[in-house]
């Protein structure tokens, strides 16, 4: 409704009202651990077909709140996915690289000298030992790689040598 204007301007004032909702809307769409999508097998055309066919101006009016409207638009792009992409299980055994304890205690030097190092950045000092940790971390895993690489050759490239390679390679 028009009101009276503001200072000296000849220009009327607005004076409005919203009501908004006391809960945002929290929607959250978690891919389960166990669950891939297959991108590759994806139908690309029917998303959008999908995505064409939608009034995004209505969208945009039904949410005048970013944060509705964003969890509008998760909903519309995730909703095309679970339509569209065929998912799969991934199998949830399946044994991680792991890398010896050497090598792990210093990613993780390195790790906390570099959260050091973002938090004073004018650190000198700071910056001296994360630069010493990652030259010493690069060294460490360089000759891990050749070790792993060495154990590969000597086994005469066997069917399964190299996927079983970091269970046999020696740590030092």
């Amino acid at each position: 409704m028009p009101d009276a204007p503001m200072g000296a301007s000849d220009h009327s004032s607005v004076k409005f009202c919203m009501e908004a909702p006391s809960k945002p809307s929290t929607t959250v769409h978690v891919i389960p651990p166990s669950m891939s999508y297959n991108w590759r097998m994806a139908d690309y055309e029917s998303t959008e077909t999908l995505l064409l066919e939608i009034d995004w101006y209505a969208i945009v009016c039904a949410n005048p709140s970013a944060p509705a409207l964003w969890d509008a638009f998760n909903s519309i792009i995730h909703t095309a996915i679970e339509l569209n992409v065929p998912h799969f299980n991934v199998r949830t055994n399946v044994r991680r690289r792991r890398y010896p304890k050497e090598l792990r205690k210093h990613q993780a030097s390195k790790r906390l000298l570099w959260s050091k190092l973002k938090a004073k950045k004018c650190d000198t000092l700071a910056r001296a030992k994360y630069m010493e940790c990652a030259h010493l971390y690069q060294q460490l895993a360089r000759l891990h790689e050749l070790r792993i690489e060495e154990h590969v050759v000597e086994t005469n490239n066997n069917v399964g040598s190299f996927s079983r390679q970091q269970d046999k390679v020696p740590n030092g």
